[in-house]
């Protein structure tokens, strides 16, 4: 029997499980109403909270104006249906505090649906789309949820319309199907939904809101690198996906970090994934999947997997989890060269020994904080004298399976930071010149510099002005003089960072700073001041010195009467 979880790697984003004061938004201008649940064209009617309409296409039926409550059910649940059907203005919340949470809208073997302009909050999921053709979305409101599309065709998938002016946390949600040459770097996205596509590039986002997620479904040669998913509801979800790498990311606090559902020939690699409320790394019905250099801390189960066949998992770091790694069926998984340290349950297993747990003879196994063994002997039988960094007795994983040459020390050395350093030529020029930074002069002491990834704040605001990358030049030019401050982050394969920062002095054109034309202007306006002053004070004194001359003065009235 397959599990929920089929369908979650199948392209579905899970809500955040989180139960927090909700603040329900002024719910003014709708009705309160029950949950809402259709089954079968038959079951539209008044009662279930249809409002008009007649199910054709130029008069479907008509749900609207409600307010539903969905902290005990599904707010509006509609399956086995073709009929048409319009769902708009409705104001679906508190699913997330439903035990399990609930979604808000809900549409299950439904076909020729339209919602517009609904306001969905805290629902586990606020539209969840299973097994769905057909539908389309405009102008919702998502808040602390999001959408997800499950479902085992790509008509499930690729059918829909879904417009940005979706809103995710006052993002735009951006759906992208049947497209080829795809690259999405360092967009401001509330939630990314990618089906159909060939060569896709998913770079330099950063998520972190309830209700973000990367989610690719039917996809092929397709890179997820150096993003940052956190507090939402499905970190990185491939479903379907041939021939794909996910590395450098940052998935925490997620309800799954990165999940993989029917994807084959696909690198998960030096990603940090920590904090999940469920899963770390989930992968099902996969096959051909290398899943090695990841750090893993502080998930519910770190690392699982569902029948999937051809899996290798090696150099990764698993600290401080509920589970370090659990298996149900699949049985050529190779695990080898892993830490597994201080993880509640190291391993799990329902079904099956979970496949081969070391990489022979000298190669070695795993590292077990809990193993109890001494090394005194070495060779394939341990049964030579001298020791040799591995065990001399199996670490027992089951009744079924067992790590025939246990690690002795942690296969991981600590990880330091690296160090940012950079260069600028010229360090200093007329505004119309172009700037070169170069951060070559980075290094770290357990990476070499050409893997390091860099990053550039050109004015030092807190805003990085471009993304990560291992190319380490990079070109500015300012518009106006002035003293800049240029910061270098530079971040190494273990996600560890670092940074640094320089000042470049832009001049005019004429070869003057901002301080000389300021002093410059301060002198002109201190001699025009002098010049008037001066002027005017050579005025009055010319009035003065012409004023005997130019005019008589008055007589007394005596020399009048003398001179009658």
């Amino acid at each position: 029997m397959r599990r929920a979880s089929l369908i979650i790697t199948c392209f579905t984003l899970m809500s955040v499980f989180h139960v927090t004061l909700i603040f329900l938004e002024d719910a003014s201008g709708y009705t309160p109403h029950a949950p809402i649940n259709i089954n079968g064209n038959g079951e539209f009617t008044a009662a279930n909270g249809v409002t008009g309409g007649s199910g054709k296409p130029s008069n479907p039926y008509i749900i609207e104006g409600w307010e539903i409550n969905a902290s005990a059910e599904k707010g509006i649940l509609i399956i086995n249906t073709n009929a048409h059907f319009l769902i708009r203005n409705v104001y679906v919340h508190s699913g997330v505090l439903a035990n399990p949470p609930t979604s808000g809208i809900s549409l299950q073997n439904a076909a020729n649906g339209h919602i517009e302009n609904c306001s969905l909050s805290d629902n586990r999921v606020g539209i969840d789309l299973s097994n769905a053709n057909n539908i389309t979305l405009r102008a919702n409101t998502f808040t602390s949820n999001g959408i997800t599309i499950g479902g085992f065709s790509l008509a499930d998938h690729n059918t829909h319309t879904i417009t940005p002016d979706n809103l995710v946390n006052g993002k735009p949600l951006y759906y992208y199907k049947d497209c080829t040459n795809l690259h999405i770097d360092g967009e401001t996205v509330g939630q990314l939904l990618i089906v159909n596509c060939t060569d896709v590039q998913v770079t330099n986002l950063e998520m972190s809101d309830p209700g973000a997620s990367i989610g690719i479904s039917f996809g092929e040669n397709v890179s997820v690198t150096g993003n940052t998913v956190t507090d939402g509801f499905g970190g990185i979800i491939l479903g379907f996906v041939t021939r794909a790498t996910v590395s450098s990311n940052t998935v925490s606090n997620d309800w799954m970090g990165i999940g993989l559902g029917y994807v084959n020939n696909t690198t998960v690699t030096n990603n940090k994934v920590t904090s999940n409320r469920v899963y770390g790394i989930h992968f099902e019905e996969c096959y051909g999947v290398l899943i090695n250099n990841n750090t893993l801390t502080g998930n519910n189960m770190s690392l699982v997997n569902e029948r999937s066949d051809n899996i290798t998992i090696e150099g990764n770091t698993v600290q401080d989890n509920d589970l370090g790694i659990g298996w149900h069926g699949g049985s050529s998984m190779l695990v080898h060269h892993n830490d597994f340290i201080n993880n509640t349950v190291q391993t799990y297993g329902q079904v099956g020994s979970g496949g081969t747990w070391d990489n022979g003879y000298p190669s070695g196994g795993n590292y077990w904080s809990d193993y109890t063994g001494i090394d005194l002997k070495s060779g394939g039988d341990q049964d030579q004298p001298g020791s040799d960094g591995i065990g001399d007795t199996p670490y027992l994983i089951d009744t079924d399976g067992q790590d025939r040459y246990p690690l002795m020390e942690p296969v991981a050395q600590p990880n330091d930071p690296p160090t940012a350093s950079f260069t600028l030529s010229p360090t200093t020029g007329d505004v119309t010149e172009t700037f070169t930074a170069n951060a070559s002069s980075s290094h770290d002491s357990e990476d070499p510099t050409s893997a390091l990834e860099v990053r550039w704040d050109w004015e030092d605001d807190g805003i990085w002005d471009t993304g990560w990358s291992t190319t380490k030049e990079a070109q500015n030019q300012y518009d106006n003089p002035g003293t800049y401050t240029i910061r270098l982050d530079v971040r190494d394969t273990g996600g560890l960072t670092n940074n640094t920062t320089r000042q470049i002095v832009v001049t005019s054109e004429d070869g003057t700073t901002p301080q000389d034309s300021e002093l410059d202007l301060y002198l002109i306006a201190a001699v025009i001041v002098v010049v008037v002053v001066v002027v005017a004070l050579l005025i009055v004194a010319r009035r003065k010195r012409k004023q005997p001359e130019d005019e008589e003065p008055p007589t007394s009235q005596n020399d009048q009467q003398q001179s009658t």
